[in-house]
């Protein structure tokens, strides 16, 4: 036996090769392991810089999309005070023809004509009583009229002069600013008395009674419909409409909204800031101004001091400071002011998917979804290189078997076909009786081989997909008679006990004869070399009734031998594995029986089941989908 020694010798160096192996992969799947839960956290980090970075660049464009909105209202308000603008010497009867002049060069110029929809004087007479003039800018200049009836609510807030009863003789609306009455809404501005000829000037000249108001009446549809939507679309917009839900309140209640029909609720809103100046906050500004005098680029401490950036006379001048560095405006003259404690309109601003903070929240497990999706992917990778890895080790280990157990397999019946051909040739034999034991001798050790050879040989065909079966319609008792009949010289030679049972009247089956014959002869030659001390194998076919409530005939092959193991019962029908009982009581085999059975039966649309009891047996049954009622008649088989 010194060629299975020899063949052997490197199996076992292979095992020593193998065991390595097995821990340089258990240590590299820690290692990839303690890698992708490091990835996972660091990703995690990663998300959670990103999202706040996001959020802290998405309410940077919000607020600055905010103040673009509320400079671009207020430049356009800004625009009718300009046009509109009283003389700080007074009212004068000729002043008709110059406001109808600069209304109409406005409107001339402006994208928002239709903002004003009229303009008025209230002027008062010598009994301080008011009386209403509107401008008629077809006629050019002003004409008498009554309080219109959508101004009813103004006429009480503006029937009487604007004295301050703790400074009498001062207006308490600013002359110098228009003030919004959103009542109308209306922008209104107090007119002084004319400075009467040979008056000083300065600040004495300021302490004049008021002479009216001027007021400019604001479409407010025009502003809900036109005005509000463009700013709207301008600044909070995107490709596919507008990104933010837009609302302009008055008070409690909505003046405009650019989504109607959602909801109305404000609550958790991501901005949100008055359209317009109030009076308190041109107070602050101006004493912030004040109180930059003395910044670098004045000209002294003592003497007057001049801010850098050369303010004009009488206005701001230079970067504005406070709250809203966008607003800059040229003079006090220039701001549209809200009165105090007045429901002044505040602009809102909520994000369309809900807030800033829900969609970051979105975006941050988007992106963590994706991320861990990945390393999930990464994962199975692993797992399944790992997995193949560990299969190709087990089966270059089982072809390593396969290699020491067919030489052993091969080198048996080779010499004793040998031996008894040189015998023969030599002379030695010469009886009749020797010759034809001699015979018989080579015959069987010939059939052996070739079956050996013919299992490789399918096996290779079935790798390949070059294997076909010729399905037809056969009696299954035929078959199982041949499956038998080409077994029965291995059931003798092992002297063991055959037990046949074949039901009457079993359905025809569609199958290759060849192929279910010799997928039989293997479940027999399997049970004769594990059968044990009983030597008593048993043959069965029966119809029965299959889960799914067809026919089927099931062929079972049992022995009452070794029995599986519990931990070989999953690999049973794997290419080269044998169980370790199967090496420990050296019996001979390729490992590949079971496995070409399976594969000829799955293959013809069957299946094979394994039940098995450790010490007490085992039973392969074959189970095959009757053949329909009225297809051909069964053919006979060869």
């Amino acid at each position: 036996m010194r060629l299975a020694g020899f063949v052997n010798q490197p199996y076992a160096a292979g095992m020593v090769g193998f065991g390595s192996g097995s821990r340089r992969s258990m240590l590299l799947t820690a290692l990839m392991a303690a890698i992708v839960v490091v990835l996972a956290f660091l990703q995690y980090q990663w998300s959670i810089q990103v999202s706040e970075a996001e959020r802290d660049r998405m309410q940077r464009a919000l607020d600055n999309s905010v103040r673009q909105f509320r400079e671009d209202f207020n430049r356009e308000l800004r625009q009718v005070g300009r046009a509109l603008q009283p003389s700080l010497f007074g009212f004068a009867e000729d002043d008709g023809l110059s406001y109808a002049r600069r209304f109409e060069d406005w409107r001339q110029r402006s994208s928002y004509a239709g903002l004003v929809r009229s303009v008025f004087f209230l002027k008062f007479d010598a009994g301080r009583a008011a009386n209403l003039i509107e401008l008629n800018p077809d006629r050019g200049g002003f004409e008498s009229a009554d309080w219109p009836d959508r101004l009813r609510n103004l006429q009480g807030l503006l029937r009487g002069p604007p004295e301050r009863r703790d400074r009498p003789g001062r207006p308490a609306i600013n002359p110098f600013t228009w003030t919004i009455l959103y009542e109308g809404p209306v922008l209104a501005q107090v007119v002084l008395e004319n400075i009467e000829p040979g008056a000083p000037r300065g600040r004495r000249a300021m302490n004049r009674r008021a002479q009216g108001y001027v007021v400019v009446e604001l479409d407010r549809d025009f502003l809900r419909d036109a005005l509000l939507p463009d700013l709207a679309a301008r600044h909070f917009g995107g490709p596919d409409g507008l990104v933010f839900q837009v609302w302009v309140m008055e008070d409690d209640q909505s003046l405009y909204h650019s989504h109607p029909e959602s909801s109305s609720d404000i609550s958790g809103a991501d901005a949100r800031e008055p359209l317009l100046w109030s009076q308190e906050e041109l107070a602050m500004r101006l004493a912030g101004r004040r109180g930059a005098a003395g910044a670098p680029g004045s000209r002294g401490a003592g003497g007057r001091q001049r801010p850098r950036g050369g303010a004009s006379r009488g206005g701001l001048g230079g970067p504005a400071p406070g709250p809203d560095p966008v607003l800059r405006p040229r003079g006090v003259r220039d701001f549209i002011l809200s009165p105090p404690g007045a429901a002044a309109w505040e602009l809102v601003v909520r994000h369309g998917e809900g807030s800033l903070e829900q969609v970051v929240a979105a975006y941050r497990n988007r992106n963590l979804a994706v991320s861990f999706g990945v390393l999930l992917l990464l994962c199975m990778s692993m797992g399944m290189i790992l997995v193949s890895a560990q299969r190709a080790q087990r089966l270059a280990k089982a072809q390593m078997e396969f290699v020491a157990g067919v030489s052993h397999e091969l080198r048996t019946p080779l010499a004793v076909i040998c031996s008894a051909a040189e015998n023969l040739a030599d002379g030695v034999v010469g009886a009749k009786e020797q010759v034809t034991r001699y015979g018989t001798l080579i015959r069987d050790e010939g059939r052996r081989l070739t079956g050996m050879v013919e299992q490789t040989l399918q096996f290779a065909a079935g790798q390949s997909n070059r294997k076909t079966y010729q399905l037809k319609r056969h009696g299954v008792e035929e078959i199982v008679e041949k499956a038998l009949h080409q077994s029965a010289p291995a059931i003798e030679n092992a002297d063991y006990r055959l037990e046949k049972t074949v039901d009457a009247d079993l359905p025809a089956v569609e199958v290759d004869a060849a192929a279910l014959s010799q997928s039989l002869q293997n479940l027999i030659g399997n049970a004769v070399k594990y059968g044990g001390a009983n030597r008593w194998v048993g043959v069965r076919a029966e119809a029965a009734e299959a889960p799914g409530g067809e026919r089927e005939v099931r062929i079972s092959v049992e022995d009452k031998g070794l029995g599986i193991r519990s931990q070989d019962l999953p690999h049973v029908f794997d290419p080269f594995f044998r169980g370790e009982q199967a090496t420990v009581r050296q019996i001979h085999g390729t490992g590949l029986g079971l496995s070409l059975a399976r594969d000829a039966v799955v293959a013809m649309g069957g299946r094979i089941s394994v039940k098995t009891s450790p010490g007490e047996g085992s039973t392969f049954t074959i189970h095959l989908p009757a053949a329909s009622a009225n297809g051909a008649p069964p053919t006979e088989s060869s």
